[in-house]
């Protein structure tokens, strides 16, 4: 007789669709239709990020790292989400989806020399989000995911926002311009950080574009692979960037302090 099983297992059980998702179509398709030799010899830099399944860690590769055999592993663990996809073992241990720890790798980006950033949200703003879709154990973990994924990145960008408003006082200061007291913390945390010659800062312009409703179409949509759907997904998209608001969006430039004063 088979032994019951707990509570925790048979809710556990209830969500783990893994044993019922292939990844093996996708391999194929990645070996098939992605030059990974071309992607080593370009001079464009490239950074993907997982999630060390055994230890927690965080693991990048670069361009280097993308050989036929190791490149396709490291894009299909990127995009494993636990609960949907099965990790995916690179070398001897299981590697997922590196939005666990970085959904949106800002810092990676930076630290590749970028200092124009674009910044895709893959959901609107949480506030839009009607709460009867978090009445499910989906729903919940969906809201969950959703939530997690808006506050790392939006952390990101308020430290990119405070770096920019502190190498702007510092200009000011080097030029004998008053300063707003209460601005003092900025410029000093940058005296002591910015010009530390192992990651000097820079001023940054950051892109946010954030789609009008949930993409994923509700918490089982993410395994929607229809044509036609990731079709309307891509024009959907466009739309979007040509619809484009900096203002709404909130964009990060240089000199805000500056930008404030002109728009009055």
């Amino acid at each position: 007789m088979a032994r019951d099983h707990t509570l925790e297992e048979r809710l556990a059980g209830l969500i783990d669709i893994t044993p019922f998702v292939s990844t093996d179509p996708w391999l194929e398709t990645l070996h098939r239709e992605i030059d990974f030799a071309a992607i080593r010899r370009t001079d464009k830099k490239m950074r993907i990020a997982v999630t060390n399944w055994t230890t927690g860690k965080l693991r990048v590769f670069e361009n280097g790292d993308m050989t036929d055999r190791l490149g396709p592993k490291a894009i299909q663990a990127s995009s494993a989400m636990p609960a949907v996809f099965p990790p995916t073992d690179i070398g001897a241990e299981p590697h997922a989806d590196g939005a666990i720890l970085m959904n949106t790798p800002l810092t990676l980006a930076i630290e590749a020399g970028a200092d124009n950033l674009f910044v895709m949200y893959l959901d609107p703003d949480v506030r839009s989000l009607p709460l009867d879709t978090a009445r499910s154990t989906l729903g919940a973990i969906h809201r969950l995911q959703q939530i997690s994924w808006a506050a790392v990145v939006n952390s990101d960008i308020e430290k990119a926002a405070a770096v920019n408003r502190g190498l702007e006082l510092l200009e000011r200061l080097e030029r004998g311009d008053e300063i707003d007291p209460q601005a003092g913390d900025f410029a000093h945390m940058l005296h002591r950080l910015a010009w530390n010659r192992r990651r000097p800062y820079r001023p940054l312009t950051v892109h946010r574009f954030h789609p009008h409703e949930d993409l994923a179409g509700g918490a089982t949509g993410l395994l929607d692979f229809d044509r036609a759907r990731i079709d309307d997904l891509i024009a959907r998209g466009y739309a979007d960037g040509e619809a484009h608001d900096c203002e709404k969006a909130g964009c990060l430039f240089p000199n805000p302090i500056a930008r404030a004063e002109e728009q009055g």
